[in-house]
């Protein structure tokens, strides 16, 4: 799922640190990830990802590679316990 992005000082964000253990792990293979640190009331936050740069990897790359994995499977409730009798 697609996070809200963090907004400080007119620059819309996502703390890598905060995504989806799942994201993090494809972002790491992401070549063009522009990381940036942001200084916040006298503490650095960071990684950060600009929210656009975020957002355009997530569509582009993210979504398909999750669409294309198996979806579990169901199982049909009517032959479970009823007809083993």
């Amino acid at each position: 799922m697609k996070v809200q992005a963090k907004y400080y000082k007119e620059i819309d964000y996502v703390v890598v640190s905060e995504l989806p253990q799942s994201q993090q792990d494809k972002l790491k293979d992401f070549a063009e990830a522009d990381y940036i640190k942001i200084l916040i009331d006298g503490h650095i936050t960071g990684p950060c990802l600009q929210y656009k740069q975020y957002a355009e990897w997530y569509v582009s790359v993210f979504a398909p590679l999750v669409e294309g994995e198996p979806a579990q499977k169901t199982l049909p409730v009517k032959n479970l316990a009823w007809d083993k009798a």
